[in-house]
């Protein structure tokens, strides 16, 4: 099953990004190439996220303090036809160690509350899949975001890591329950300065997505989560200061 996915996603992405052989027309056994061109360009330069419609992206920002996960300051989010486009910015003091710094992507693809589960710091809990990379190459410099593609496996509305398919454990033998394993180009990154931007491509894992989806974030230093968003400001009675996803609608 898992091959079978691996399988699809490439020859998604390699229809997306029209780089099959151009035969019969612009047809490719009878589909036609899409012709779209997002208004994100992966390269470090993050002038054209200023350009953007702002009224089509979505932003959460580090509230006031105290906050007990602070390394994410700011995360952007905006999905075009084909990419989920994600800016974010960190603090550099927080994310000392670049050679361990796994960031991770919560989706609720298909927007309900009804399906999926996920991390305690957002509720309800309720997203369908996990990206995991690195956004260091391991060196100390920026590297492209490479993701694994993990589905939630566990009972709906629960909390934990059952990031799995269901049936499949999370050993080495099975890609720790990756469904897509990192360096198969389910997504792009570049960074500069504390920012870093990331491409995904949707179509590249067998996600139900709805025009309007949520998403929420993290980074760990050492698999430890040190930074959050959305987030709120810790109080007594929500110390984790948990809140819900960013609800972002596709812009077609």
């Amino acid at each position: 099953m898992k091959k079978f996915f691996a399988i699809a996603a490439m020859a998604a992405m390699l229809i997306a990004c029209g780089e099959t052989e151009d035969n019969n027309n612009n047809n490719n056994n009878g589909v036609e190439e899409p012709d779209f061109e997002s208004l994100i360009t992966v390269d470090g330069d993050f002038s054209d996220w200023a350009a953007l419609d702002a009224s089509k992206v979505v932003v959460a920002e580090l509230p006031e303090l105290p906050v007990k996960h602070d390394g994410l300051t700011v995360v952007k989010v905006y999905a075009d036809q084909m990419f989920l486009n994600v800016y974010l910015e960190f603090d550099e003091v927080v994310i000392a160690d670049r050679n361990s710094a796994p960031f991770h992507m919560y989706i609720n693809a298909d927007g309900s509350e009804t399906t999926g589960g996920g991390d305690a710091l957002w509720a309800p809990a309720c997203s369908e899949w996990l990206l995991e990379g690195n956004l260091f190459d391991g060196a100390g410099n920026f590297g492209s975001y490479d993701p694994g593609v993990f589905p939630w496996g566990g009972e709906v509305g629960a909390t934990g890591w059952e990031w799995h398919p269901v049936g499949v454990p999370a050993d080495e033998e099975h890609n720790w329950g990756a469904i897509i394993t990192e360096g198969n180009g389910v997504a792009s990154g570049a960074g500069a300065g504390n920012a870093y931007e990331i491409q995904v491509v949707r179509e590249m894992f067998p996600a139900q997505w709805a025009d309007t989806f949520t998403i929420s974030f993290d980074i760990q230093q050492n698999w430890s989560t040190v930074g959050a968003l959305p987030i709120l400001t810790a109080t007594d009675e929500n110390p984790e200061g948990a809140t819900t996803q960013m609800v972002v609608t596709i812009d077609k």
